[in-house]
Formats: structure tokens, sequence, C-alpha cells
């Protein structure tokens, strides 16, 4: 459960160093105009596809080893840590999802409007659209 070993530490180290490289890029392109509004939206469209994928996997096979663990202690295999820590895996998990789904449910309406204000091209006739798409995600980014 504690034992710090060597993997867990490094899948640690590789995930952080990923997440500074990402930030550090996405920054850069920010700072030095290389990217405009809607490349951000994308950006960070693949990141949580990716981030979900990761997580979903990760879930699912807490699931499996937790089956495993319950048909029955088999010599070497069986250890009331390793079953402890994913229980509370699991359970972090759970907490986790009941937590995004919120946040996702609150964060989604700006992400659908703002896409609209910035493909639609103006003075083609839907400048209706495009400025109750713009005032919806201003009016929902306060919220």
């Amino acid at each position: 459960y504690e034992s710090g070993d060597p993997s867990t530490v490094l899948f640690f180290v590789i995930t952080q160093i990923i997440q500074l490289l990402i930030a550090w890029l996405i920054g850069f392109l920010i700072v030095n105009d290389f990217s405009e509004y809607i490349d951000d939206t994308l950006y960070y469209g693949v990141i949580v596809a990716i981030g979900t994928t990761f997580y979903l996997l990760v879930y699912r096979q807490n699931l499996i080893v937790l089956a495993q663990l319950k048909r029955g202690p088999v010599i070497n295999r069986y250890s009331v840590l390793k079953i402890y820590q994913i229980r509370e895996n699991i359970t972090i998990f759970r907490v986790i999802t009941s937590i995004a789904q919120r946040l996702i449910f609150a964060c989604m309406p700006p992400f659908i409007f703002y896409p609209i204000y910035k493909l639609v091209p103006p003075n083609i006739g839907y400048d209706g659209l495009r400025l109750v798409s713009v005032s919806m995600y201003d009016c929902l980014l306060t919220m």
C-alpha cells in the first residue's frame, strides 16, 4: 500500500513533466500570438479527451483487479494491502466522477457558444446568432 514502488514514483514524475510541457507550450503560443482562441478551445478539447480516456482506462483496470482479488485468495497474489488500495482507488474515482459530472455540466455551455461566434462569419445575415452566442458565452462565464 505504501511501499513507495519505483514504478509509481516514475509514473507521477512522467505525468508532471507532460503536464508542464503542455502548459508551457500553450502559454508560449498564447503569449507570442501563435494561436487564436478557437485553437485554444481545440487544444483544451483534445487534452480533455486524452485525460478522460486515461481516466477511464485506469478506473476499468482497478475494477478488473478488484474482481480478480474477490474471486478468492491465490498464493503469492492476494494481499490485504492491495485489496484495500484498490478499494480506496475506486472510491476516489467515484468521488472524482461525481464532481466531474457537475463541473462538465457547468462548464460546457461556454464551449458551445464560443465556437458559434468564431466560426460564423460576420455580415452574412447571421449577426443576431453571433451576438447572442457571444452574449451567452460572456454571461455563462461570469456565473
